[in-house]
């Protein structure tokens, strides 16, 4: 007799005879090997950070300097990142990262302290999926030896949004620890509240309703919590997370009477939020990025889908394309489970005992509602990112003092999108076979890989002299003088001055770093004076660049730019020297760029 399929909905034996297997196996496994084989996976994503040095992302050091201006606070619990946002406003990063990277810091340093946030973001997000979709796909099977179908949709879902492009973007590319840490925080939220939204009404069997009563009221508090450290991670962010995360309290599944507790811990968790950051910090403004331009940073459709990775900035131009896209295995992977689930998927449904498939009653009622909210969520969140909601913004203008950008809304498509690319392994159990299974982990992390090649440099800022020139434009990250003995010391051959002296020459070695699209030529000035401030030598004339001139409106974002000029002293003057005068200008203006409240940089010399 054949083993092929009779009717639709019924399975063939061969494909009944690896889930039998599985479930013996997992019933006979102790230890749940799943959460390490995902922590080792998270190896491959958080690997480039032990690379020695820092990356040249588009925010530059500036993530290094606000822990920097941590540690030196005299009140750390009321402090705010202000270098490279507005204080206090909901569009900036909250202090949450920092306050964790402050931990680490007196041990190793900034820098290894903020890779420390950026790995433990990766490992969070991931295991928050992990266990979120694992809940949601074991809520209603009743069949416990099925649980190796929860397991490996869990790993799938954990595994994707650690390997999802946006998130290495946020780290590799634009070195953002506050929105990295709010995507590791999104999913254990999501946890907690399906904890109380579908399994604190379902009467867990063995339990008093006191015990009851105390887990439900434990997770309604982890929810509260949760979005507090959304509000402390990114306050504008969690807003815009809060009306999603109400919608799905409220969303058709799970039981009646856990999805106004959850609304409710939800409501009182941004409620809470918001009363702690006015306390801690004094004030909350409602202001924006940039309210007149906020629409022209939206995404362009083609960049959801396009595979380039390049370094340019938050506009397509011709310094590069910014990377945006949704992923190859995110995207992949959300339309095959729209497929199944609309088409192939009714076979599942149509199932008349759980152990001959996973999905099956309840569990498929379930599954199905969760699967179809995470596509609309992702369709909605990404439309609003997009230049077709231009309009949109415009009419509602009070909506852009969330946020510095439209396309920072992309980052609550992460969870919904693991949950989606997760459930084909419940929509389709042949897909959870071993061997299947496996080829789409490797699919996950093989179509990520290219991304994992952030740009690095060995140039460390100098925190004495480190100096942020215009509107966070551009960075002055070293300048070193060397005395004219020194410079005769380091160069192969002798310094000319103009009096045929040799050696009455100061040599200045500084590196820049661009935070921003440079629309202006800049010229630089290195002026000499001595203790009465009167000029003793200058040097003005465009940045240098190998002995080239480098203009600045050709400076790539977050590219390191080092110069190194030369002042001819005249004889006998040299030790005049006392300070050196640095600064950027407007050639066609004459008007400097402020920098650090001054309009130059000074920089001392000998005693």
């Amino acid at each position: 007799m054949s083993n092929a399929t009779v009717a639709a909905g019924r399975q063939t034996s061969r494909s009944s005879d690896f889930q039998e297997a599985d479930v013996r196996q997992v019933a006979r496994r102790r230890f749940n090997i799943y959460p390490f084989l995902l922590f080792l996976l998270s190896v491959i994503a958080w690997a480039p950070l032990l690379y020695p040095g820092y990356f040249q992302v588009h925010s530059g050091f500036l993530a290094v300097f606000n822990l920097e201006q941590l540690a030196g606070s005299g009140n750390k619990l009321r402090w705010l990142p202000t270098l490279g946002e507005q204080a206090g406003s909901l569009a900036g990063e909250g202090p949450l990262a920092y306050w964790l990277a402050s931990l680490v810091q007196p041990f190793w340093g900034g820098i290894v302290a903020l890779k420390v946030v950026f790995g433990l973001s990766i490992v969070m997000g991931g295991l928050g999926a992990y266990l979120w979709i694992r809940l949601l796909a074991t809520t209603s099977a009743r069949d416990k030896g099925l649980q190796v179908f929860a397991e490996r949709a869990g790993v799938l879902a954990g595994t994707l949004l650690m390997f999802w492009p946006y998130l290495l973007s946020i780290i590799y590319l634009r070195g953002v620890p506050g929105e990295a840490l709010f995507l590791a925080c999104l999913p254990w939220v999501l946890w907690a509240i399906n904890h109380v939204r579908i399994v604190a009404g379902s009467d867990p069997a063995g339990q008093t309703p006191e015990q009851s009563g105390t887990a439900t009221a434990g997770w309604l508090t982890a929810i509260a919590v949760g979005i507090v450290l959304l509000f402390l991670s990114q306050p504008g962010l969690a807003l815009w997370a809060s009306v999603i995360l109400l919608a799905w309290a409220f969303w058709p599944a799970g039981t009646r009477s856990g999805r106004l507790p959850a609304a409710a811990a939800i409501a009182a968790g941004l409620l809470l939020g918001s009363v702690i950051d006015w306390l801690l910090h004094g004030s909350l403004t409602l202001a924006g990025g940039d309210p007149g331009g906020f629409g022209d940073h939206a995404v362009h459709p083609y960049q959801l889908f396009s595979s380039l990775w390049q370094f340019g900035g938050s506009t397509p131009d011709w310094k590069g394309d910014p990377p945006f896209q949704l992923g190859l295995a995110a995207v992949g992977l959300a339309m095959l489970a729209a497929l199944l689930l609309f088409d192939g998927g009714r076979e599942g449904a149509t199932q008349d005992s759980a152990s001959k498939g996973y999905l099956g009653g309840r569990a498929s009622h379930d599954m199905r509602y969760a699967v179809v909210f995470a596509l609309l969520a992702v369709l909605v969140v990404t439309l609003f990112a997009t230049t077709l909601a231009r309009p949109l913004w415009s009419l509602l203008p009070f909506l852009s003092t969330t946020l510095a950008y439209p396309w920072q809304l992309l980052v609550l498509a992460g969870p919904w999108l693991a949950l989606a690319a997760g459930s084909v392994i419940l929509l389709e159990r042949r897909l959870a076979a071993q061997a299947i299974w496996a080829a789409l982990l490797a699919f996950v992390v093989l179509s990520s890989y290219g991304y994992l090649a952030p740009r690095y440099t060995q140039s460390l800022p100098d925190l004495h002299v480190a100096s942020i020139f215009g509107d966070e434009t551009i960075t002055l990250l070293t300048a070193n003088v060397a005395q004219p003995a020194e410079a005769a010391i380091e160069d192969t051959g002798a310094i000319d001055s103009p009096s045929g002296m040799a050696g009455e020459a100061l040599t200045i070695t500084v590196d820049w770093q661009a935070l921003q699209p440079v629309e202006v030529d800049y010229n630089v000035f290195v002026h000499a004076v001595d203790e009465n401030g009167s000029r003793v030598a200058q040097w003005d004339g465009p940045p240098q660049l190998e002995g080239q001139s480098y203009p600045t409106t050709g400076w790539a974002l977050g590219e390191i730019v080092s110069n190194v000029y030369r002042l001819e002293i005249d004889p006998g003057r040299a030790g005049d020297v006392r300070q050196i005068y640095l600064g950027l200008y407007d050639w066609q203006t004459g008007q400097r760029l402020p920098a650090n409240g001054d309009d130059k940089v000074v920089l001392e010399v000998g005693s």
